[in-house]
């Protein structure tokens, strides 16, 4: 038995309802990964220079 689009389990209001809250958790789930991967990529880009920091000193002193 066919529902119509007017009634039933899936109407289409509640179709957009699931719609949208689809759209906005893939939304958030896309925002927070691109901040986790930009905080991460930051503090490795620390971390590097920070391990760097010592041995551009004793160049600086060297020279």
């Amino acid at each position: 038995m066919i529902r119509s689009l007017s009634g039933g389990r899936f109407s289409l209001p509640n179709f957009r309802r699931i719609f949208m809250w689809s759209m906005i958790t893939h939304f958030l789930t896309f925002t927070g990964g691109m901040s986790a991967g930009i905080v991460l990529m930051c503090l490795l880009q620390a971390g590097k220079q920070e391990d760097e920091w010592p041995e551009n000193r004793k160049r600086e002193g060297n020279e």
